[in-house]
């Protein structure tokens, strides 16, 4: 019997994490839909990753931080969730130190290779460089 799993994550912007869904090259749809389950188990969902099964995998932003909602015995993507989670955290970090120092006035540029878990990000920023003078 399958049934959903609520995994709570540090998570907590939805559009960073379309960012990065899109970077590690997942398909997914931001229109909010009804994830059914086994018997009457249905959770209503933010972002929706299609699957080949009939069990799709859902966000949704609960209490300031994105839930993923899956029926691990059903989850049909290129890496184990655990996997799968991991790169998610990677990326997001990455992508969202790079949205902050790009406020501060950096130009960013981040190289991501999803499969090999390698993401890389260079920043740099040009501006007066008199040295201080010491007193």
């Amino acid at each position: 019997m399958s049934h959903f799993s609520k995994i709570t994550t540090e998570l907590t912007d939805l559009l960073l994490l379309r960012v990065v869904l899109t970077t590690l090259n997942i398909n997914w749809n931001d229109t909010r839909k009804e994830l059914r389950g086994h018997g009457n188990e249905s959770y209503k969902v933010d972002m929706v990753i299609k699957q080949p099964t009939s069990t799709d995998i859902g966000f949704v932003l609960e209490n300031g931080h994105i839930v993923l909602i899956a029926d691990e015995n059903c989850w049909k993507q290129r890496w184990a969730l655990p996997l799968f989670l991991t790169r998610v955290n990677q990326n997001y970090t990455i992508h969202g130190l790079g949205k902050d120092l790009e406020s501060q006035g950096f130009s960013v540029k981040i190289n991501s290779q999803p499969d090999l878990g390698f993401v890389c990000l260079g920043a740099t920023r040009w501006g007066n460089l008199t040295p201080q003078s010491k007193k």
